[in-house]
């Protein structure tokens, strides 16, 4: 199977678990199919977010374990897209590039387990400032990642080694 199906795949995989309406079905089956079409561009991150929309319109209840099968779909999707965008269609993934992004794959969906698995038992309780330090902390993540970047001397962005 290649990347690019795999990416259509992930995609419906994770649509599907929303329980769309089947009218709402064919379209996220025609982003997806386009999404592994072209996972060279921004198609696959469109879907992706479509997928989020499909969500948050059909899904009643977050905390179902099909939300997990939904994010692990997504990141699925996420990894075979760029693996897919490595290259020519018809080219295989460079085996250090492909391991690389299926470590990295792997790690988000056990972090995604991990956390489904702690909040699912606090599934009632929702304390109003859950979300402003959840976003907080996202944010203060990611300038930690950004000034040890800096610090090491590298820039965020693609590299020479990367194309």
């Amino acid at each position: 199977m290649t990347a690019r199906a795999v990416c259509t795949l992930g995609l419906l995989v994770a649509a599907v678990s929303a329980g769309p309406s089947p009218r709402t079905m064919v379209l996220m089956a025609v982003l997806a199919a386009a999404a592994g079409w072209w996972a060279e561009g921004q198609l696959p991150l469109a879907a992706g977010l479509v997928v989020i929309l499909v969500w948050a319109e059909h899904a009643t209840g977050t905390s179902a374990p099909r939300l997990l099968v939904a994010v692990i779909g997504l990141v699925v999707a996420h990894v075979a897209a760029h693996l897919a965008s490595s290259g020519p269609a018809d080219l295989s993934p460079d085996p250090t590039l492909a391991r690389r992004w299926l470590t990295r794959g792997v790690v988000m969906a056990g972090l995604a387990s991990l956390v489904w698995a702690v909040l699912e038992p606090a599934a009632g309780w929702r304390p109003t400032w859950a979300w402003p330090a959840g976003l907080a902390t996202a944010v203060a993540v990611l300038l930690a990642g950004l000034l040890v970047l800096r610090s090491r001397g590298t820039q965020p962005g693609p590299s020479s080694s990367d194309a």
